[in-house]
């Protein structure tokens, strides 16, 4: 089961001002770019080097594609690590700045709820593997 605190983590405000910040940043990089895959989008802007900003970049990405700021365009070999992956394309905003901050709170507790349920699927899972263990089919 996630720890509440990581949970609650998600939605600290500090670390959400970077987190948006770094969202916002992608975003508007791939609004005047050619669609392209996340590490090509890391080696283009000259991000910090080291795979824990690769792997934030990733997640900023994936942020953006569930909040439907990015579409998923194709599958192709990405340039930078010759792996198929998935090429984005970012979506221009379809909100307007009157609706942003409670949208945000929303999807904020919409993904606060998610999470939990993820912990309480995750307990379940785990339960059914070990009772799945100790049967006896005859």
């Amino acid at each position: 089961m996630s720890d509440p605190s990581s949970i609650d983590a998600l939605i600290d405000p500090d670390e959400r001002g970077e987190r948006e910040r770094q969202q916002a940043r992608i975003h508007s990089f791939l609004l005047t770019h050619d669609p392209m895959t996340s590490a090509e989008y890391y080696a283009l802007t000259g991000m910090s080097a080291g795979r824990k900003a690769l792997t934030q970049s990733r997640a900023r990405v994936t942020e953006l594609y569930y909040a439907g700021m990015l579409a998923k365009l194709e599958r192709r070999v990405c340039s930078v690590t010759g792996r198929v992956v998935t090429v984005w394309k970012a979506l221009p905003p379809p909100w307007t700045p009157n609706e942003s901050p409670d949208t945000r709170e929303l999807l904020q507790q919409h993904l606060k709820e998610a999470l939990r349920e993820v912990a309480r699927l995750k307990t379940q899972v785990c339960e059914l593997q070990a009772e799945l263990r100790t049967c006896h089919f005859g």
